[in-house]
C-alpha cells in the first residue's frame, strides 16, 4: 500500500496562505495542514479549522517567527531585544535546552486548543525548528502525552521517534519547493514514491501584502496551489494507486523505514 500525506505548512500566516491551503484541501490533494498560533491570520485559520473537521489540523511550533504565546523569560536566548523570536539561522536554536521551550510549547497548544476547540492532529516545527535536540525532546514528550504524530525529516529523527513510541510517516518529501515548483516536478515525486506512508511538504498560497510582508518565499507559493489542485495531478494519484490520507489516519507505528 502507498499511502500519501499532503501537508501544508504556516497556516495563519497570512489571509492568502489560509485562502490557499483550504482551497488546496477542497479541490486538491492537501489532507494535513500545520497552524501557527502567534501569526497575523491565526484566527482565520482557527476558523477554517473548526469549518473542515476533513482537514487534519495539526500545531506549526514556532521559536523563529513573531512574539512567544507564553512567558517569554524562559526564551530570552531566543529573543531579539525586541522581544520577538530571533530568525532561522540565528544559531541559538540549536542550542536550546528542554526547559526553555517547554513551556512555550505548551502554551502553543493551550492557544490551539483554544482556537480550534480540540487538541491538534499532529505536531511539526516552523523551520523545522522542533528536531534541534533540546527542542525535540519536548515535541516527544507532548507528543506522546497527546498521542499524536510528530514529523520526522530524515531516518535519523524517525528512528528516535519510533524507540520512544512516537507515530510518524515512513518517509519526509520535501523536494516540491523552492523555484522549479511545477506540474513535472510534482509528478515525478509522486511517481517515485514506494509502499508505506509519506509525507509531501508544501507550502500553497494566494500572494497578498501581508505574506509579502513576512515571508521571502512568496511567489512560488501560487504555483505550489495550481498544481496542488491541478487536473493532471488529481489523476496520477489514481493512475499510481496512492491513497491520501491525512495525518490523523496514522494508527501506530508504520511498517517500512523508508530512506
Amino acid at each position: 500500500m502507498k499511502s500519501l500525506v499532503v501537508t501544508a505548512d504556516d497556516f495563519g500566516l497570512s489571509p492568502g496562505v489560509v485562502e490557499g491551503i483550504v482551497e488546496a484541501h477542497e479541490r486538491g490533494i492537501v489532507t494535513s495542514t500545520s497552524l501557527m498560533v502567534n501569526a497575523p491570520s491565526a484566527e482565520a485559520a482557527f476558523e477554517e479549522a473548526r469549518r473542515l473537521p476533513s482537514l487534519a489540523t495539526g500545531l506549526h511550533f514556532v521559536l523563529t517567527f513573531g512574539r512567544p504565546a507564553g512567558p517569554p523569560e524562559p526564551l530570552s536566548r531566543l529573543l531579539d531585544e525586541d522581544g520577538a523570536f530571533r530568525k532561522n539561522g540565528s544559531g541559538a536554536h540549536e542550542l536550546a535546552r528542554p526547559g526553555e521551550v517547554r513551556e512555550e510549547l505548551r502554551a502553543q497548544l493551550r492557544a490551539f486548543e483554544k482556537g480550534v476547540g480540540r487538541p491538534p492532529t499532529h505536531i511539526d516545527g516552523h523551520h523545522h525548528v522542533h528536531i534541534h535536540p533540546g527542542i525535540l525532546r519536548v515535541a516527544i514528550e507532548e507528543a506522546g502525552r497527546l498521542g499524536i504524530p510528530l514529523r520526522s525529516t530524515d531516518r535519523e529523527v524517525r528512528d528516535r521517534l519510533r524507540l520512544e513510541r512516537i507515530r510518524t510517516c515512513d518517509r519526509f518529501l520535501d523536494g516540491f519547493f523552492g523555484d522549479d515548483v511545477s506540474e513535472a516536478r510534482l509528478l515525478s515525486i509522486l511517481e517515485s514514491i514506494p509502499e508505506g506512508t509519506s509525507e509531501l511538504m508544501c507550502h500553497p498560497a494566494r500572494p497578498d501584502g501581508e505574506l509579502e510582508r513576512v515571508s521571502s518565499y512568496v511567489a512560488p507559493r501560487n504555483r505550489e496551489l495550481a498544481t496542488l489542485v491541478s487536473p493532471r495531478i488529481l489523476d496520477a494519484i489514481e493512475r499510481l494507486g496512492l491513497d491520501l490520507v491525512p495525518l490523523s489516519s496514522l494508527s501506530g507505528l508504520t511498517g517500512p523505514t523508508g530512506g
